[in-house]
């Protein structure tokens, strides 16, 4: 909803300005059905992206929640 009411806003001051409005570059529906594609890793949980990359969550530890992503690359 924030990319919305950031245009909306936005929107507000290019009609003062006479400026052609914007349009927001997805909105809350847009986030809602992308959100199945989404899923949970466990920290540690190696995961094979192609067959050169794997990646691993590792727990950032200095905000609640966070993580560092761990690239695995083979040249």
């Amino acid at each position: 909803m924030i990319q919305e009411k950031n245009i909306e806003q936005e929107n507000k001051r290019r009609k003062q300005q006479h400026l052609p409005p914007r349009v927001p570059m997805y909105t809350l529906d847009d986030a809602k059905a992308c959100m199945s594609l989404f899923k949970p890793i466990e920290y540690t949980e190696m995961i094979h992206l192609t067959d050169a990359i794997e990646a691993r969550f590792q727990d950032a530890g200095h905000i609640m929640g966070s993580a560092s992503i761990e690239l695995f690359i083979t040249e």
